[in-house]
């Protein structure tokens, strides 16, 4: 959702409301948002054993 939204911003980015300043860097910045959340969102390794048997396995676990 975060990525669609994005894209969204990035499309109304286009228009003549975006101050000067701020234009010619916004849609590389929100290229980098973009890619930011598409690592959040796809890179994230599922936990093999549910959250509360690996927090008890990391909190029993001796060093």
């Amino acid at each position: 959702m975060l990525i669609i939204a994005t894209i969204g911003l990035g499309l109304a980015s286009r228009s003549s409301f975006i101050p000067s300043l701020i234009y010619p860097y916004l849609g590389d910045g929100l290229y980098a948002l973009m890619i930011y959340f598409m690592i959040g969102l796809f890179g994230q390794k599922p936990l093999s054993c549910g959250w509360r048997r690996c927090a008890y396995w990391y909190a029993t676990a001796s060093n």
